[in-house]
């Protein structure tokens, strides 16, 4: 996924997730809600891939982007002291 790819894919995304986020109010959803999250990540998953790209590639360039080494991210309550 070359960036420019990745920078187009950002940025429908935000707005998708934008307007869900609209939509979920007016339904009286609590955007707040692991639940809303989850809905949230399946719409991105979706449309990522209706755009013919791979969730774990456009993750991977989004990691890049950020500077984000998986390598380096514990997750051990020893961590969070």
């Amino acid at each position: 996924m070359s960036k420019k790819e990745y920078t187009k894919i950002k940025k429908l995304l935000a707005e998708a997730v934008e307007e869900f986020e609209q939509e979920a109010i007016s339904k009286g959803i609590n955007i707040m809600s692991e639940e809303y999250d989850q809905m949230v990540l399946e719409l991105k998953r979706k449309l990522v891939k209706d755009m013919g790209f791979d969730w774990d590639d456009f993750r991977k360039a989004d990691h890049a982007v950020r500077g984000i080494d998986k390598t380096k991210i514990s997750f051990g309550f020893k961590d969070l002291r």
